[in-house]
Order: structure tokens, then C-alpha cells, then sequence
């Protein structure tokens, strides 16, 4: 669709009717949007089912001892 949009505007451009332009302009824009739109959702729910799998795996490890530890240097003095 946005293609077509696309070569509407061009055809429209090439000639000399202000309002052509004006209504092809805005379509494409209408369509580029929905465009954006839909390949924002596409990435979301990929980043989304990533994410659910990647909370899943971290799970596995988390039994892991973790050892609290303080940083004490001795060579400086005053």
C-alpha cells in the first residue's frame, strides 16, 4: 500500500494540482504510520517473547551461593 502511495504522490508531483499533492501527501503519510505502527507491535512481541525466555533460563541458575565481600586496602595510610 505504502508503495503505491508512494508512486500516486509521484505521478501527482509531476503534474501541477495543488490539492492532488496535498491529498496524496497526506495518504502516504497515513500509511507510512500504520507501517510504523504495525513493525513497532512486530518488534515489541518479539522483544516481549525474548524476554519471557530469557526470564525462564535465568531462573535455572539461581541457586548459586553468592558471597558478600569488602575491599580493604591496607597499603595506604596516613
Amino acid at each position: 500500500k505504502v508503495e503505491a502511495d508512494l508512486s500516486a504522490l509521484k505521478e501527482a508531483l509531476a503534474g501541477s494540482a495543488l490539492e492532488a499533492i496535498k491529498t496524496t501527501t497526506e495518504r502516504l503519510a497515513t500509511g507510512v504510520q500504520e507501517l510504523g505502527k504495525k513493525l513497532y507491535e512486530a518488534a515489541a512481541a518479539t522483544s516481549s517473547g525474548a524476554a519471557a525466555t530469557n526470564g525462564a533460563a535465568s531462573g535455572e541458575g539461581a541457586d548459586d551461593e553468592v558471597i558478600d565481600a569488602e575491599i580493604v586496602d591496607e597499603g595506604q595510610g596516613s
